[in-house]
């Protein structure tokens, strides 16, 4: 799935070629704007590679290498079945779900992908293969995703080159008392808390922007999205009020942070309309 998934199919091709593949399992996934989905069977397509909806019923042999990429679902493991999940963060930190998103909203300034054993619990599989990245602020998650999308291929390119060649690779078991975890997100992790200070604020506005759906918030009592805003110098506020426009810069709305303000500099409706240039002051992001 994702674009993730589509690069990695691409790359297997061009470096092993598609005669490779036995076969590819993709599906449509509503949480993103381009799930990529028809790019992913439309390569297929072209390179004679069967594609299907679900997990076909194939008699897995040892000769079968299965590589798991941004899948969401459970994948029974039978005997004689090699799945390799490959997961975005450098585990055994970030277990679970959306892990690259909550690393940028915590500010990590080192990102990564680790490729594993799958096993009976989810991101608890020996570690095969992890790479890294440095990152700096403030970062676009679609950026973020093309970098973690290059390391993937990486990984790709060496299990599949192992795999074939017979070498038997390392695994190394996680290390427990290392462990943390990030829990599924739902639509009211899009919502700013205007409460937070400007810069924990910003990190969350372009770690859920597109493919995502935009970080959320209420304006005239209607719901609304902040695709994108920029830090500017903050001022110091005798009675600061969270979620406050304090002024308006070009129809751009300065708001009011926990500490520090945010300059909003695309701000939609729910059906994706520009709110902007915005010309009434008083009024409040996050208004009850």
């Amino acid at each position: 799935m994702t674009e993730k998934g589509l690069r990695v199919l691409n790359r297997i091709i061009a470096d092993f070629t598609s005669e490779r593949i036995s076969f590819v399992v993709t599906c449509k996934d509503p949480a993103v704007d381009n799930d990529f989905h028809s790019d992913i069977v439309e390569t297929c397509s072209k390179n004679n590679i069967e594609v299907y909806t679900k997990l076909p019923q194939k008699i897995a042999t040892e000769n079968e290498l299965y590589i798991a990429i941004s899948w969401r679902t459970l994948i029974p493991i039978s005997d004689g079945k090699r799945l390799v999940v490959f997961h975005d963060s450098l585990l055994p930190r970030y277990r679970g779900f959306n892990p690259l998103v909550s690393a940028l909203i915590n500010g990590e300034t080192t990102i990564g992908a680790t490729a594993l054993i799958a096993d009976e619990k989810y991101d608890r599989g020996k570690i095969l293969l992890q790479k890294s990245a440095k990152i700096e602020y403030p970062i676009k998650i679609q950026t973020a995703i093309q970098r973690i999308a290059g390391i993937y291929e990486e990984l790709a390119t060496d299990i599949v080159s192992n795999f074939l060649s017979g070498k038997k690779m390392e695994e190394i078991e996680q290390n427990e008392e290392n462990a943390t975890y990030s829990i599924w997100r739902d639509e009211e992790d899009y919502k700013i808390d205007w409460h937070f200070d400007a810069k924990r604020i910003l990190r969350q506005i372009d770690a859920v922007g597109y493919p995502y759906k935009g970080a959320s918030t209420t304006l005239e009592q209607k719901t609304v999205r902040i695709m994108s805003a920029e830090a500017v110098d903050s001022l110091l506020f005798e009675n600061n009020s969270p979620g406050k426009i304090f002024e308006i810069e070009g129809g751009y709305p300065i708001v009011l942070c926990g500490r520090g303000q945010l300059k909003i500099t695309d701000l939609r409706d729910e059906y994706g309309q520009s709110l902007l240039p915005l010309k009434k002051l008083k009024l409040r992001f996050g208004a009850k």
